[in-house]
């Protein structure tokens, strides 16, 4: 948390939406797209935590987001155009996917900017 904390304040407000947006699925488990995010989020959610501790607050965080949220991505690309206009799981899942794809941009910077040796 202090490594959170300590960046812009903007991070944490970012790190809440994720969390917010991608626990939404549990709202939705009657639906296939739901139990995968809700699966997906069980995987991202403690490697992060665990890589955290392990490495603290760095860029390198971005990396479970780029080898779940990917295929994720492309899933619910496919799942949202199967899903009936107007109702509340693809308007939900239309939030998920801007917000897994601007996090996917963000985190192909930073995890590059790690390879590139900025720790």
């Amino acid at each position: 948390m202090d490594g959170l904390l300590a960046g812009p304040p903007w991070i944490p407000v970012w790190v809440l939406w994720l969390v917010a947006v991608n626990t939404a699925s549990l709202g939705f488990l009657e639906h296939r797209v739901g139990q995968t995010v809700a699966a997906s989020f069980a995987i991202v959610a403690p490697w992060m935590v665990g890589q955290a501790q392990f490495h603290g607050f760095t860029r390198l965080l971005g990396l479970p987001h780029l080898v779940i949220w990917t295929p994720l991505l492309l899933f619910l690309i496919r799942e949202r155009a199967m899903l009936a206009p107007g109702s509340r799981v693809r308007q939900w899942v239309t939030a998920l996917m801007l917000t897994i794809g601007l996090s996917l941009v963000l985190d192909t910077l930073d995890v590059a900017r790690w390879v590139m040796g900025e720790r």
